[in-house]
């Protein structure tokens, strides 16, 4: 239904195939199939593909949500608890009762509340506007973007966990910012890049993301279909959080 088949070719009984009237490849493949049987085409019964194909714009709206998580996560996150070591504020919350673990975990629900806010109103904007398709559940869709955040927030306090340079976490955040915004699948596919690309891809929480959220917007994917996403994602964020907790420091 999205064009995403060149020729489909039914041989039980009677042969019949469907051509895809849009791709260029589906010609070709059907010069070989008449080939194959070596019969005119009036042999065989032919149907065509039918459904909405689906547009550059509605393949990138899932990566352009991801993005905007990804750099709302890191900056918003990163950027203000080195701001807070650099001005003395942690240094003050230090003499009171607050734990690290507490302090971090209060920094994901607050960061947290604001992305799904703001990523909300930018969904229902882009909606509006474009008209992309939207197959899947709302409510997996929701749960892949939290559990995404969750990783990326978790990735921007490790990050901030003793950095005490506003220029030292820049530069930090952008080492990690730069390459999943490039190799995440957020503007083209790496599905045909170099293996050894494709596995740094996967070891990138923002590629999951994206690569679960568009198989929901897209193919209509449910909670079920995106579980081992969902479940990667908390595992990332997990580990990052408590190796933030334990490498956090005050000063």
């Amino acid at each position: 239904r999205h064009h995403q088949l060149d020729l489909l070719v039914d041989v039980r009984s009677t042969p019949r195939y469907w051509a895809n009237e849009l791709s260029a490849k589906s010609y070709a493949a059907e010069q070989i199939l008449l080939q194959q049987y070596n019969r005119s085409p009036s042999a065989l019964q032919r149907d065509s593909i039918s459904g909405q194909s689906i547009r550059y714009v509605d393949w990138l709206v899932p990566g352009i949500l991801g993005m905007n998580i990804m750099f709302s996560s890191l900056w918003g996150v990163g950027w203000v608890v080195v701001r807070y070591r650099k001005n003395g504020v942690l240094r003050r919350l230090r003499a009171t009762p607050l734990t690290a673990s507490e302090f971090l975990i209060a920094q994901i629900i607050s960061r947290l509340m604001i992305v799904v806010i703001v990523n909300v109103l930018v969904f229902a904007g882009t909606l509006a506007i474009l008209d992309f398709p939207m197959r899947g559940s709302y409510l997996a869709l929701l749960l892949v973007l939290l559990s995404g955040a969750i990783a990326l927030i978790s990735l921007g306090l490790a990050i901030a966990a003793r950095v005490s340079s506003e220029e030292l976490a820049s530069g930090l955040l952008n080492v990690f910012a730069v390459p999943m915004m490039i190799l995440s699948g957020v503007w083209f596919s790496v599905d045909a890049s170099n293996i050894w690309v494709q596995r740094i891809a996967d070891c990138l929480p923002l590629t999951h993301m994206v690569e679960a959220a568009r198989r929901i917007m897209l193919d209509g994917a449910s909670i079920g279909d995106v579980m081992f996403e969902i479940i990667l994602l908390t595992i990332m964020a997990l580990v990052l959080l408590v190796g933030s907790a334990k490498a956090f420091r005050w000063q």
